[in-house]
């Protein structure tokens, strides 16, 4: 098993996306959504705009699906994540042809954005995640911490059975939400239809 790491500079809920029925990672991050296998953990630690320690921990899933584009547009599952029913999208490239992706008008990211997403070529679905908002920093011991000044891009790197038990055990003991309690959406409004989103500029990449 894999743990694959990063720095989250915005937690606005659209990657990852924590609308129903799954988390999912299928904007940004392309290397990871590329490289990662199902069974993999993937790991974000807090950036400086999130105004936290540096080691803290945003969020951490458990890789259960990986997806083509034109997978993740077609399945009933995930319809509710398209722009028509959300104000966060991340199921925005409708497939053309085989291999080719149309972008449909979205608040989440904009034409600039449409190559670096695309790049990534797979959109990630979690069976578990935990989603934490304490300043609790990942124990330096573990050496799984991104050093200051080194912290673009994503690292990599195989967990030992122990290493992978503790690692589980200090985020079910730190999270906030779990795939057991997903965070509620925005748009939740009692089980109704969501509304469609009102539209505002999309995010920067």
């Amino acid at each position: 098993m894999q743990l694959w790491r990063y720095v989250i500079t915005t937690d606005e809920g659209k990657a990852p996306n924590y609308d129903p029925p799954s988390v999912t990672l299928a904007i940004c991050k392309s290397g990871i959504r590329k490289g990662a296998d199902v069974g993999d953990l993937v790991l974000a630690f807090a950036g400086a705009r999130l105004r936290r320690p540096p080691h803290s921990v945003v969020w951490a899933g458990r890789v259960a699906q990986k997806l083509l584009f034109s997978s993740y547009w077609n399945a009933p599952d995930f319809q509710s994540k398209k722009p028509r029913f959300s104000d966060r999208p991340d199921n925005i490239y409708e497939p053309v042809s085989p291999g080719r992706y149309r972008r449909v008008e979205n608040t989440s990211h904009g034409p600039e954005c449409e190559a670096g997403d695309l790049k990534g070529e797979y959109v990630l679905v979690f069976d578990q995640f935990w989603r934490i908002e304490t300043n609790d920093e990942l124990p330096d011991e573990w050496g799984l911490q991104m050093s200051i000044g080194s912290r673009r891009g994503h690292r990599r790197g195989d967990l030992t059975d122990e290493r992978h038990r503790a690692l589980i055990r200090w985020l079910t003991e730190r999270a906030s939400s779990t795939s057991a309690q997903p965070p509620k959406p925005p748009h939740d409004n009692g089980g109704c239809t969501p509304p469609k989103a009102k539209p505002r500029p999309p995010a920067p990449c």
